[in-house]
This record gives structure tokens, C-alpha cells and sequence, in this order.
């Protein structure tokens, strides 16, 4: 008996007896792991969505071939959604030389502008530059290059027209 508790007996000594040698080990089933790995995925998928910044890339002339290195860039047709961080932006239009560009820090929100050098002047006109005041402009360099010997025929021809119509 006990003495704080009249109806409860005193704990009484056992023989040890030792268990079969096997333990018994909590079995996870292949749809606890599926659930699991389909879970952590959805978690780092939605962390991705809510952290991102979408951005809309607007390039003039339509190249051919966008692809942003330097992280997650995940593009949903006419918008891409990327982190904060360093990119690297690359461009192919036909006719034109490659634009690659690195970018950080999306600012002006999320916009920037690439166009060609040629088209540049048009985003000086004043109902338009006062729209794109506080953006990032890149823009594709103009070079012209002749094959072969077009260059030496192109002036020739110059030549031979200016001599022709000068009066001097």
C-alpha cells in the first residue's frame, strides 16, 4: 500500500527478459515519400512565384532568339519572372549584331528598353521620353560592312557620279 494513495500498490520488481533481437523500425510507404517530395516541391514553387519580379522585355526589331542566364528565368510567353539578382541577357535578330547584356537590381518597374541605335532617336521625341524617363535603354549598335569587293565598287561608283554631275 501506498502511503499517499490507499488504493494503489507498490511497483513490484520483474524478471528481465530481453526482446528477440529484432527492432521494430517505423516503415514509410512509397505514398508518405511521394506526398513528401510533392510537397517540398510545392513549397519551393510557390517560394519562387512570391519572391520574383515579372519582367516584360520589349526589343525592336523582334529577334529571333531571347535566353537570360545568371539564375531561375521562367518565361510566360511576353513575360519572364526572375529573382533579384545578376542577369545576363542575350538577343539575336537577323541582320543585327547580338545583343548581350548584363542586368541587376530590376528597377523602373521591372522595364527596361533595347532597341536598335538606329531607332534610339525615336525615344528622344518628347511624348516619349518623358514616358521612359526613369527606364534602362540598351540598344544594338549599327555597323555596316561591305563583302568582298563591294566597298571598292560602291566607291567607285560615288566617285564616278560626283565627277560626272560637279561642275567645277
Amino acid at each position: 500500500m501506498n502511503k499517499l494513495d490507499p488504493q494503489r500498490s507498490p511497483i513490484q520488481a520483474t524478471q528481465f527478459a530481453p526482446s528477440s533481437g529484432q527492432t521494430s523500425v517505423a516503415k514509410v510507404g512509397l505514398l508518405q515519400i511521394t506526398a513528401g517530395i510533392a510537397a517540398i516541391f510545392a513549397v519551393l514553387t510557390l517560394g519562387y512565384l512570391f519572391t520574383s519580379k515579372s519582367v516584360q522585355l520589349v526589343i525592336d526589331p523582334l529577334p529571333t532568339s531571347i535566353s537570360i542566364s545568371g539564375g531561375i528565368a521562367l518565361n510566360l510567353g511576353e513575360v519572364y519572372l526572375l529573382r533579384e539578382g545578376e542577369y545576363t541577357l542575350t538577343a539575336q535578330t537577323p541582320l543585327h549584331e547580338t545583343l548581350k547584356t548584363k542586368f541587376s537590381n530590376l528597377i523602373g518597374n521591372n522595364k527596361l528598353i533595347i532597341t536598335t541605335e538606329k531607332d534610339l532617336m525615336r525615344l528622344s521625341l518628347p511624348k516619349i521620353s518623358s514616358l521612359i524617363n526613369d527606364l534602362p535603354v540598351f540598344y544594338i549598335p549599327i555597323e555596316i560592312n561591305f563583302h568582298g569587293d563591294d566597298k571598292k565598287n560602291f566607291d567607285q561608283q560615288i566617285t564616278n557620279y560626283v565627277r560626272k554631275n560637279t561642275t567645277n
